[in-house]
């Protein structure tokens, strides 16, 4: 194997571990926001089920095509839709309790094989729902100009 074999396995071996980091940690998150504010008891083999489900499918990612794909569980389901081949996609998701409390949002941006390239996160203070999302837009629209994105679906 030369150099720029081992190179590209390498890359595409931490790509894949961030993947799945950045993809199960956002799961965590979701089923955490089903539990509070769906008041729904998810039983942990469930979760754990849908962890390796969605592993197994970020491990075989290449070997499909670009395709939209479904990404599911029995707890629910999520349709993820890749961007245009030229395009990253930033997803986007807010946590706001109330106008006294500061906000939190996190956005994650993958390429059209559903692969992370990067993530971020930032807080703060919104009178409603609504305006915490827009703001948390705005901020993973600046925050995507930042890291270099020139092209980009939300």
């Amino acid at each position: 194997m030369n150099g720029l074999n081992l190179g590209s396995t390498l890359h595409r071996l931490v790509l894949l571990i961030a993947t799945s980091y950045i993809t199960l940690t956002w799961d965590i998150w979701k089923y955490r926001c089903i539990t509070i504010f769906q008041n729904k008891i998810i039983d942990v083999r469930t979760v754990a089920d849908c962890f390796r489900k969605n592993i197994t499918e970020i491990m075989n990612v290449g070997e499909r095509s670009s395709d939209a794909h479904l990404i599911g569980s029995k707890i629910h389901q999520t349709i993820w839709i890749p961007p245009d081949l030229r395009n990253l996609k930033v997803n986007v998701d807010i946590k706001f309790t109330s106008p006294n409390e500061r906000f939190g949002a996190g956005f994650i941006c993958r390429d059209s094989k559903g692969l992370f390239t990067s993530a971020g996160t930032c807080t703060g203070s919104a009178g409603s729902s609504e305006q915490a999302e827009c703001s948390g837009i705005l901020s993973a629209i600046k925050w995507a100009k930042q890291q270099g994105v020139k092209r980009m679906e939300l």
